[in-house]
């Protein structure tokens, strides 16, 4: 961080060098053109990111709950492997790979984990992630919470995401340069208020 800091610091020292030198023996209105395009073209998409995200995260990042459904013995999740610590509310979760393939997690009393692999799905209701909307500066993602029986959507939830500007991830790899909606809860949290887990029995049922 500080091999950062210190390149941040030169660069802004550089610009203001340049920018008094052309405003010396050129014109101040050349000087002030130069300064701008001089901090736009780095930071210029870093600042423009965030003020978009700011602005989609309060118009349009939404969670909408229509439907909630008692007693719900565990769920089917598409595209995610959901961690076994998820399945800690309910009695099972299967997670269903992009290549159909499910795998059951089950979470017992004693808190030993029973995986089995390759099973007939059982779950009614299904959690999946809708495909990113990639846009010019920031990606939009919807969680989605439905019941493959009736085909209703239960909830719903739109946020945005916004990587960073192109000199940030370069510099930092990266790493902590995304920011998101603040609104954005957890799954541990969204799961448990629309489908609120069954009482432990010894068995998952179907359909539940």
């Amino acid at each position: 961080m500080s091999t950062l800091l210190w390149i941040l610091l030169s660069y802004l020292i550089i610009g203001i060098v340049l920018t008094f030198a052309i405003g010396k023996f050129g014109k101040a209105k050349w000087a002030l053109v130069f300064l701008a395009a001089y901090f736009l073209v780095p930071f210029g998409d870093q600042i423009a990111g965030t003020v978009y995200l700011k602005y989609l995260c309060k118009t349009q990042a939404q969670r909408t709950i229509s439907k909630t459904v008692d007693d719900v013995s565990g769920f089917i999740a598409n595209g995610r492997n959901m961690e076994p610590s998820k399945a800690k509310p309910y009695q099972f979760i299967e997670n269903e790979s992009s290549s159909g393939k499910v795998t059951r997690v089950s979470v017992l009393d004693d808190g030993r984990i029973l995986r089995k692999d390759g099973v007939k799905p059982i779950s009614r209701y299904r959690y999946r992630e809708g495909p990113r909307a990639i846009g010019p500066l920031v990606e939009k993602y919807e969680r989605l919470i439905e019941d493959l029986h009736t085909a209703e959507v239960l909830a719903i939830e739109t946020t945005f995401i916004f990587a960073g500007g192109w000199l940030w991830r370069r510099l930092l790899g990266g790493y902590g340069t995304s920011q998101h909606c603040v609104s954005e809860p957890r799954l541990d949290v969204m799961l448990p208020e629309v489908l609120k887990p069954a009482r432990a029995t010894q068995t998952p049922r179907a359909g539940s």
